[in-house]
């Protein structure tokens, strides 16, 4: 009977503590649910045909990073490409996720330390707000394509529970343990689908083995090792090398990049990430650590990081398991980002959304731990009140966070102020200024991206293009000609300083960027690229190399009509009459162009005296398109 009513008043409290928990979270992040898609966003699932056409709803085929596509997949197919959907996924999977960062505590501290239930309770409840509201984790909710570290983390916690679970004294042991350490075995293999980070997790569970499971409230050794580590490795086996051999070649590569003194680089993140947790500020979309602004306080988060470690050792004495098993989680989840694995980025917050929970843990237990220590009611106080004053600070550091990803502009320019010099961010910048028409910006920002880095391809390409619009021609000449020699194998900048020739008549010059722009990786020119080139072999009288390039056109845009009368006026200037005439009628679509193609068929019959059929066919052009009247009245005589 008192089981039952303890076991009441837990759902009771889950029930209350859940609704909190969500409120809290959605008034949170409600500010960032209508913000634009960002940066990676783009080609992870924008622009991914892969997510458009259910590919990733075929178990069948695991690929890499299957079900984190999966989930992109589904968004799509319920409501296409509206943020909204794909902001309201993240911000659900953070709220199951902190519930789910809630009840390990809870069992945690209830079976691994044997505290009182009420002590459980209320340090699971403080756990899970602290990682719910902490603004580090804005990039793994807010950001859209911060959902592979939010998916995994979600699996990665759902199988730690049902270990847990499965791992605690049941009335019937032999039945619910299997179950559950088998299903805890299958949500670590959704954890590695949706990011590579959760192959940490084995040693987590060891880590929690002999920190808390030397209590009477776990089951036998036996059974952990029948039903869990020794099918851990098969499991393993299975879905890598038969449901997944990309992610088993993406291993296999890892492994060969395997950088030692590339983990001495990472000593100044491992240190920074604590700081940032327990002092949210300044929080940067693209850290740069050697900036000055990062290096200045990196002494101080190693510092801290140290001073913290050996003072609270000294409190907790007896209960050291809780800082042993806190420190030591972050460590080994962040260990597959930042340690012997070069990256192209040193850090990002997002991979801070796993390891954070144990510093959560950690402070919250160190928290309640002062309170219930000290019997002086004015101190327990003036601790719950410090820690309300902590909440209030994240809350309100956290939407002010979100409002920097309601643009991509506001976005870039916060990284920006963070990091001084970001090349990236000033790339991105200056196209995003563009693609809202504030050109005086962009130009002031790729000129600043130039003075920083003179042979950056993009930022001279870009100016160029700004400069040809704007009428500056020779600076536009001088942008495209800089760009070519930051980078010559990239067409673009041959295609627009090819443009500028055939814009000053000098169709030779012309000619000459365009097969250069050819000569690069083909595959990325625009297909217009030969629609233009096709117009400059006209111009030079080239006939039969302007009738080769428009076919190439053709075969990539067949229902083009600007192409189709190119090729007829091609074929007309060839002599080709009755090739012309095939091209012109092969016209479709409006009345518009369908009149311009009887009106052209009339001037070829025209030119062979056909002189009947032409007045047929500018009849039909006069019949589709009366403005062709006055064509008519001007060449009656010649009929």
């Amino acid at each position: 009977m008192n089981n039952s009513i303890r076991s009441v008043s837990v759902s009771k409290y889950l029930i209350s503590a859940a609704s909190i928990l969500f409120l809290i979270i959605f008034l949170n992040y409600a500010n960032s649910l209508f913000s634009p898609f960002q940066y990676d966003d783009h080609p992870v699932f924008v622009n991914n045909p892969q997510v458009k056409n259910n590919t990733f709803f075929q178990l069948s085929d695991i690929r890499y990073r299957h079900f984190f596509y999966s989930t992109f997949a589904l968004n799509y197919y319920w409501n296409g490409l509206n943020p909204f959907g794909y902001h309201l996924f993240n911000l659900l999977l953070h709220f199951l996720t902190t519930i789910l960062v809630f009840l390990i505590s809870f069992i945690t501290i209830e079976k691994g330390l044997l505290w009182s239930r009420k002590n459980a309770l209320r340090i699971a409840f403080s756990t899970s707000l602290l990682f719910a509201l902490n603004p580090v984790h804005t990039e793994t909710v807010s950001y859209i394509s911060g959902r592979s570290s939010g998916l995994a983390a979600f699996f990665y916690f759902s199988s730690l529970l049902l270990f847990i679970a499965g791992s605690i004294k049941h009335s019937k042991t032999l039945f619910t343990t299997p179950a559950l350490l088998l299903l805890s075995l299958a949500a670590w293999i959704m954890a590695i689908g949706s990011k590579e980070i959760s192959i940490t997790l084995p040693a987590i569970i060891i880590l929690y083995e002999f920190c808390f499971m030397r209590t009477g409230k776990w089951v036998n050794l036996r059974f952990r090792i029948i039903y869990y580590y020794l099918p851990l490795p098969l499991f393993a086996a299975v879905f890598l090398m038969k449901y997944s051999p990309q992610s088993l070649s993406f291993i296999k590569l890892w492994l060969t990049k395997i950088d030692f003194i590339y983990a001495l680089i990472q000593l100044k993140v491992i240190t920074y990430a604590p700081k940032i947790h327990f002092l949210p500020i300044n929080l940067s979309f693209d850290y740069d650590f050697s900036n000055s602004f990062y290096q200045s306080k990196l002494s101080f988060a190693f510092a801290f990081f140290i001073l913290v470690f050996f003072c609270v050792k000294k409190i907790f004495h007896q209960k050291s398991a809780i800082l042993s098993f806190s420190f030591l989680w972050y460590l080994i989840t962040i260990s597959p980002t930042n340690s012997i694995l070069p990256r192209a980025e040193l850090f990002n917050e997002r991979n801070l959304y796993l390891p954070s929970f144990g510093l959560s843990f950690f402070f919250a237990v160190l928290i309640y731990y002062l309170l219930i220590s000290n019997r002086k009611q004015t101190v327990r106080f003036l601790y719950i009140i410090g820690l309300l004053i902590i909440l209030a600070l994240n809350s309100a550091l956290l939407i002010k966070r979100n409002n920097v990803y309601k643009t991509e502009i506001s976005l870039w320019e916060d990284t920006l102020k963070k990091s001084h010099g970001n090349i990236r961010a000033l790339g991105i910048l200056g196209d995003a200024y563009l693609a809202k028409g504030d050109k005086e910006k962009a130009l002031k920002t790729f000129n600043q991206l130039i003075a920083i880095y003179p042979y950056n391809y993009h930022a001279h390409n870009t100016l160029g293009k700004i400069y040809a619009e704007a009428g500056y021609l020779e600076r536009a000449k001088n942008e495209f000609k800089s760009a070519i020699s930051s980078k010559p194998d990239q067409p673009e900048a041959y295609i627009n300083l090819g443009s500028y020739y055939a814009s000053k008549g000098l169709f030779f010059e012309a000619k000459i960027e365009y097969e250069k722009a050819q000569k690069t990786t083909i595959e990325t020119i625009n297909p217009v690229f030969y629609l233009n080139k096709s117009k400059i072999d006209i111009e030079l009288n080239q006939l039969d190399d302007a009738e080769r390039e428009i076919k190439k056109y053709l075969k990539l845009s067949p229902y083009s009509t600007d192409a189709r009368f190119l090729l007829g006026e091609i074929y007309s200037r060839m002599g080709k009459l009755e090739l012309a005439v095939e091209e012109y009628r092969k016209l479709t679509g409006d009345k518009f162009n369908k009149a311009r193609a009887h009106s052209s068929i009339a001037h070829i019959y025209i030119l062979q005296q056909k002189f009947d059929e032409a007045i047929r066919e500018l009849n039909k052009a006069k019949s589709i398109n009366p403005a062709l009247k006055v064509f008519f009245k001007k060449n009656k005589k010649r009929y």
